[in-house]
């Protein structure tokens, strides 16, 4: 159960930095552990985003656009992981959090659900679920 949860701990980190990862790279897309969102937001747009950068608040970059979202709080997060016959191994829901006064205007921001997932070579997968309020760069 630890290498399940260490499994799980792992695959949690990397997506967080997926959701809410920075734009270091010039090729998001083949950005070294990223891991593509569907991200739907109150604005009438859904983004598929994508990351690279350290930290859960790091914006994320829309591989649809030049846009770049840019996380003030995420909502509960759901983290599941299965074993090749979907049974679940973990599963976690994190609390909501917030970045603090960072969005210094709170009418520019919208409010967005996301989810993803990966599958291991053994069939192991991996799913994020969860929501989150920020601000969306023109694209």
């Amino acid at each position: 159960m630890l290498k399940t949860r260490l499994a799980a701990v792992g695959f949690a980190a990397a997506t967080l930095v997926a959701t809410s990862a920075g734009v270091a790279s010039a090729d998001p897309v083949n950005a070294k552990n990223s891991l593509p969102l569907q991200i739907v937001c109150n604005n009438g747009h859904t983004y598929t985003g994508v990351s690279n950068g350290n930290g859960n608040f790091t914006p994320a970059h829309d591989l649809g656009s030049n846009a770049v979202l840019i996380p003030v709080s995420f909502g509960a997060i759901t983290f599941t992981v299965k074993d090749a016959q979907g049974h679940i191994l973990d599963q976690e829901t994190s609390p909501p959090a917030s970045k603090g006064s960072s969005a210094k205007n709170p009418a520019a921001t919208t409010s967005c659900s996301f989810s993803g997932g990966a599958t291991a070579p053994d069939g192991t997968s991996f799913s994020i679920v969860g929501t989150v309020v920020g601000m969306v760069t023109p694209g």
